[in-house]
């Protein structure tokens, strides 16, 4: 049976830290995009922030923020969307308060957050760049 897809994430598999992604790596996704084999983009994050990285690869599809999102990115279509109603959202802010956690929130366009540190420090200075 012929391969159809290949899918990878993205943090520490396919781009470094800096966001950057190996020769080797493009390469390899070259190899099978010449071979008409679809490559898929999985990651915890939106497609807002790896829509470069998307376009650079050449992903027939990608599965963002950790499943909640996948897109055709040949076509554009939505193909699944399943986000966090309010009301449970509004529930996890209130718990993460409660316990001086820290909170970031991925919408389709923005990182929010009270405080840039951590993961949501460095994907809004990637997204900025």
């Amino acid at each position: 049976m012929p391969i159809k897809l290949i899918a990878s994430d993205l943090d520490g598999t396919l781009v470094d830290h800096n966001n950057f992604i190996p020769t080797g790596n493009l390469s390899a996704i070259e190899d099978i995009n010449k071979k008409n084999i679809d490559f898929a983009i999985c990651t915890g994050k939106t497609y807002s922030i790896t829509k470069d990285i998307c376009d650079k690869c050449h992903a027939s599809y990608g599965i963002f923020g950790n499943g909640t999102q996948i897109i055709n990115l040949k076509t554009g279509e939505e193909i699944y969307k399943n986000l966090l109603p309010i009301d449970y959202f509004n529930t996890c802010y209130d718990l993460a308060k409660k316990y001086h956690l820290h909170i970031h929130v991925y919408s389709e366009a923005e990182v929010i957050t009270e405080n840039l540190q951590y993961m949501d420090l460095r994907n809004y200075l990637l997204h900025r760049s």
